[in-house]
């Protein structure tokens, strides 16, 4: 994606509501009855003379000659006593490092005086677009064909931010992809499922959520499908199944010679969707005594053994306990880490110090599977110093996550399986990576997939490649004392009990395919 462009009403300020019941109070005062809801319902993101013109058809007769300057006068003065910005927009526009314009329904006198009441003028300027410029309206695609245009980037590198039914269906009928938004105070609480039927591929009910939902579109890992991203938690299973998919994901094995039983992961719920089901014959529940995750062992009996994983679209915050982690070597940073991350960054925070600190572990290794592992023999996670050192995704994470913490910043390990859209639905093994947490705001760091690529210069991000996520489990230095095993890296993806020790099954067939909605 090379541009965002912004809807106005209603995403940058929070004015559906007080131009709808501006035309609703004038509306009522000719004659015609109608609600503020009624208007928002039927107009909102519609130009006002196509909606005037509606209107007129309707009552059967012209509205009168002042009847539009009247209304504008109504919507100025209440602009001035009422508007404000939409929360955390200021934020957001600071934030996006792509190209960015808005792309309006309003004239540009409304525009700008919008804009300069809630003090976005500069944050925007000078790239301010008015349907007055094109033939047609939204739902019609002209306005985002012509600032596509204008700005000169492709239309299928381009995603609008809308609020309404009619901007939504207008950029999908540009070929742009769309985020919904549902945080103004003119939103219902069917909004989203509107913004959804019109054809928005995510829904967010905040701006403080648009960076991080760009950054996972961005990253690819959007193809699954639509996904509502809400403070409030988890979002309803009718509005996921609205375009969505339940999705099933197959673990199949041999069983290796010597196996006492399986340990298995017991899914997650992440932004990335949650985990409702692990399905195998026998299955025993157990707890993994440092974070509390639910796990499961099975005794196999046969030499093959299939495990299935549910996950449906409904999405929530990564668990607290993800980012208070169990004393172990796996998470103990050596001092002379702490000295050699103590400078990095200089006065930078939050996402800017978290940057720094990845670029700097970036610089510190190649991607590789070595045998001998950096911290073999260490009881905490040392200092690398100078030079290259060969590291898997694991290994590189071992020490992204020591660093930051090194650097006073929460960040935790995410587990569970990746399929690149290139591989049709299949992978060959487990996925991991970094989550970190500042100010309540929730990044996530795919170091070593950016240097398999060839570039150390990180940003946040997932893998860099388009493809489908499953988080299963978290977090480093495991115990489950029901099996007698402590101390255990990571459980990334099923394995066997051979002996007391687990062990990696070998070439496991790995696959992801959508169930069909109930």
């Amino acid at each position: 994606m090379d541009l965002v462009i912004f809807d106005c009403d209603g995403v940058l300020i929070d004015s559906e509501l007080i131009a709808c019941s501006a035309d609703a109070e004038a509306l009522s005062e000719i004659g015609y009855p109608v609600t503020t809801e009624d208007v928002i319902e039927r107009f909102a993101g519609v130009p006002a003379d196509a909606m005037y013109k509606t209107i007129e058809t309707g009552m059967g007769r012209a509205l009168p000659g002042d009847f539009k300057a009247r209304v504008d006068q109504r919507i100025l003065d209440k602009y001035r006593m009422e508007l404000k910005p939409i929360e955390g927009i200021k934020d957001a526009l600071s934030q996006i490092e792509l190209k960015k314009c808005v792309a309006s329904s309003s004239t540009p006198s409304k525009l700008a005086l919008g804009l300069v009441e809630t003090g976005l003028f500069d944050l925007v300027y000078p790239h301010v677009f008015s349907t007055v410029l094109v033939e047609r309206g939204k739902p019609h695609p002209d306005i985002f064909l012509y600032a596509a245009r204008v700005m000169g980037v492709d239309t299928s590198k381009c995603i609008v931010v809308e609020d309404s039914v009619a901007g939504v269906t207008a950029a999908t009928a540009a070929g742009m992809r769309s985020v919904g938004f549902t945080g103004g105070s003119h939103c219902g609480p069917d909004h989203a499922d509107r913004v959804i039927a019109a054809g928005a591929e995510r829904v967010i009910d905040s701006m403080h959520l648009l960076h991080d939902t760009l950054g996972r579109i961005l990253s690819g890992y959007d193809t699954w499908g639509v996904t509502c991203v809400c403070h409030g938690g988890l979002i309803p299973r009718r509005i996921m199944k609205l375009r969505g998919f339940e999705m099933k994901l197959t673990y199949s094995a041999q069983v290796p010679e010597g196996t006492s039983e399986i340990l298995i992961p017991g899914g997650l719920a992440t932004p990335h969707g949650c985990c409702t089901e692990v399905l195998a014959d026998g299955l025993v529940k157990l707890e993994e005594a440092t974070t509390g995750q639910v796990a499961y062992r099975i005794t196999p009996q046969a030499r093959a053994v299939t495990i299935s994983f549910h996950f449906d679209q409904s999405v929530g915050a990564y668990p607290d306990t993800m980012f208070t982690p169990h004393p172990s070597r796996f998470t103990r940073f050596a001092d002379d880490l702490l000295s050699e991350i103590e400078p990095v960054g200089g006065d930078l925070a939050g996402s800017g110090r978290a940057r720094a600190v990845a670029c700097h572990v970036a610089e510190r290794f190649t991607y590789g599977h070595p045998e001998a592992k950096f911290n073999d023999g260490f009881d905490v996670v040392p200092a690398l110093g100078c030079g290259l050192t060969e590291g898997s995704c694991v290994d590189i994470n071992t020490y992204f996550l020591a660093a930051l913490r090194a650097a006073g910043i929460e960040a935790g390990y995410a587990t569970g399986f990746f399929f690149p859209e290139e591989k049709g639905g299949t992978c060959e093994d487990g996925h991991c990576w970094v989550v970190t947490r500042s100010e309540g705001r929730t990044e996530e760091w795919d170091i070593a997939h950016h240097l398999k690529l060839g570039t150390r210069d990180i940003h946040a991000g997932l893998n860099p490649k388009p493809g489908m996520r499953f988080a299963c489990f978290h977090s480093m230095g495991l115990d489950f004392p029901d099996l007698g095993i402590t101390g255990v890296k990571a459980l990334i993806e099923p394995m066997a009990v051979v002996d007391g020790q687990l062990i990696a099954f070998e070439a496991p067939q790995i696959r992801a395919s959508a169930l069909a909605p109930a």
